[in-house]
């Protein structure tokens, strides 16, 4: 679970999140909240939907 953290990727990152094997934890899935906040990341917070 990712909840409240403030990331800055100095425009390198892709994601500040990036969960690369999601279906290997369909029982306990990896949640990422609307309470993350990225600035300067290439792609955005995470490749994954977001809750709010």
């Amino acid at each position: 679970m990712w909840r409240g953290n403030d990331c800055d990727l100095g425009g390198v990152g892709d994601y500040a999140i990036k969960i690369t094997s999601a279906s290997k934890c369909s029982g306990r899935p990896n949640v990422v909240y609307a309470s993350d906040t990225v600035t300067r990341a290439v792609s955005g917070l995470t490749n994954v939907p977001v809750r709010p």
